[in-house]
């Protein structure tokens, strides 16, 4: 199995659950999270890097000018 995502989180994981006396299940199961985290993140990382959307706008930064229909109340 790839678990990249488990390296980063292990050795806080491990500790946590010394200190915790958390029984395996419940350790296997904080780590498996982490994992999904962790790809979920890769995931949405790798999907805007191929969206190519550019530089990231705030609303501030945005020129309703070039969109006259837009409602700058709402």
């Amino acid at each position: 199995m790839k678990l990249s995502g488990v390296l980063h989180t292990l050795e806080m994981r491990l500790l946590t659950a010394q200190q915790n006396q958390l029984d395996y299940k419940t350790f296997l199961s904080l780590v498996l999270e982490d994992e999904l985290e962790a790809r979920q993140a890769r995931k949405v990382e790798r999907l805007l890097t191929h969206a190519r959307f550019g530089a990231e706008q705030t609303l501030e930064q945005f020129d309703f000018a070039l969109a006259p229909g837009l409602n700058i109340t709402l």
